[in-house]
């Protein structure tokens, strides 16, 4: 696909499935989160920005780039030493009607029926292939970015402080021992599942916001394996989520320790400071990360149609594509598809299909939108096709196109619509940005200096006074 400025601004507005919009949220957010905690953490401000950048800049990393590549690289491995071809998609195993994995097996030729037949045969160890594809690619960069990287971030900051409070004997082991997580904080594990489950329930995957290729609809659904397979073989953005929700279930819990040990032996008078402005932080990026996107756009989308009577609910693929301009200029009729039942959308799709380009416009344009898949002029069989989204997109291009015709310049209408819909994309990815890296930041360095009256964070605060109480004590004795 060329990298043009539709491309760019359709990976922009897709807040379900594409990477892009999450790498620049991230990208901004970890840039602002570590400005503010230089500019908001009073005494600790400097110690506060070093563990934000590591933690930011080394999860980005592992997290945008680890997934991709070990699910290629599952597949290039795995799947490959087993026989098996890990494109055919998982909800044909699921299907009982005319996209049964059976049913498309049949339409298939030479290597590709080839390619179906071993799933035939053996669709149980096709699908725990996929699981365990979907389980590796989440589990190791979430042991990596929730075990390794604290002990290493904790450690570089209980370093500092002690050459500060020159009491080298201090124990810098700073990830809490299996011996003091019990004792302590026995239950952990329930409260992660309860961060991940209450505190970050995501209503993003609810079947009312679904406009997404993500096709659980919550933290069941993501913990339900088939579906996390089928998910992230669409997209890695749902492997993400359950790995971001992990990392921020963990950060809210390491937070929470390290402060319980530092503070052994000490009233502390503002309990639990520290893992609840983290559970205020995480849980407001995460919204904004997989679930505002898609509140914003819809927000948008019905801002445009009721004050500017403009509909803006197509893709930027849909809106500047020039066969659609066309339609529009020349008022052609578009045919609806609303009454096809799948098999018949799937014949028609098929019969529409002339040299590897389709004649029907809601079909160009599903293409384009990636709702259909074509291989050597025919139908990608190995990409399962979901009717429902079609039905959708020819609904709303009848719905643009009937508009434009009631006004006096429907060439004009369309003009401004793309102009519109570009500035509301813009608009989305500012707001969130906005939002994760300075108003949520805010939002919790308020709720630190009314809750504990002070500055400083909490966890590194508590390390500081042991240290120094620690230093203070070999002093005396």
């Amino acid at each position: 696909m060329s990298l043009t400025v539709t491309n760019i601004f359709s990976s922009l507005g897709n807040n379900s499935t594409s990477l892009l919009p999450v790498a620049i949220k991230d990208g901004v957010e970890n840039a602002g989160r570590t400005a503010m905690a230089y500019k908001n953490g009073g005494e600790t401000r400097t110690l506060e920005a070093r563990e934000r950048f590591i933690e930011g800049s080394a999860t980005s990393a592992v997290w945008l780039g680890g997934i991709p590549l070990l699910r290629k690289v599952f597949d290039k491995t795995v799947f490959k030493m087993a026989g098996y071809d890990p494109k055919i998609d998982l909800k044909y195993l699921t299907n009982k009607g005319a996209q049964s994995l059976e049913k498309v097996a049949e339409k298939a030729k030479g290597a590709d029926k080839e390619a179906f037949q071993k799933v035939l045969d053996n669709p149980k160890t096709y699908k725990a292939l996929h699981v365990s594809k979907t389980v590796v690619s989440t589990a190791i960069p979430l042991i990596v970015l929730t075990k390794f990287l604290p002990k290493w971030i904790y450690s570089i900051t209980n370093n500092v402080i002690n050459k500060k409070a020159k009491n080298p004997e201090f124990d810098s082991d700073t990830f809490i021992r299996k011996e003091y997580f019990d004792k302590n904080f026995k239950g952990s594990n329930d409260l992660i599942r309860k961060k991940t489950q209450e505190d970050l329930n995501f209503r993003a995957f609810t079947k009312k916001d679904a406009q997404s290729d993500v096709s659980f609809k919550g933290i069941k659904d993501i913990l339900n394996p088939i579906v996390a397979a089928q998910a992230a073989q669409h997209s890695p953005l749902s492997n993400m989520v359950i790995l971001d929700a992990g990392i921020s279930g963990s950060r809210i819990v390491n937070e929470e320790l390290r402060e319980r040990k530092a503070n052994e032996g000490k009233k502390n008078n503002h309990p639990h400071a520290a893992a609840l402005e983290t559970a205020i932080r995480e849980g407001g990026i995460m919204y904004f990360m997989y679930v505002g996107g898609n509140h914003l756009a819809k927000l948008i989308e019905s801002v445009s149609e009721k004050l500017l009577k403009t509909p803006i609910n197509l893709d930027p693929k849909v809106l500047e594509g020039k066969s659609f301009a066309e339609a529009i200029k020349n008022k052609t009729p578009i045919k609806s598809l609303a009454d096809m039942g799948e098999e018949e959308m799937l014949n028609f799709i098929d019969n529409n299909l002339k040299d590897g380009k389709f004649s029907d416009i809601t079909l160009k344009y599903a293409e384009k939108t990636k709702l259909i898949s074509t291989k050597n002029g025919e139908r990608n069989l190995f990409k399962f096709v979901d009717v429902d989204k079609i039905k959708e997109l020819n609904k709303n291009m009848i719905q643009f196109a009937e508009t434009a015709e009631k006004t006096a310049d429907p060439e004009k209408f369309l003009n401004k619509a793309k102009v519109v819909k570009r500035a509301g994309i813009i608009g989305n990815i500012a707001t969130s940005v906005l939002f994760v890296s300075v108003i949520i930041p805010k939002i919790m360095y308020a709720f630190r200096q009314k809750y504990t009256g002070s500055k400083e964070q909490p966890g590194i605060k508590a390390v500081e006074g042991k240290a120094n109480r620690l230093a203070e004590q070999k002093k005396l004795g």
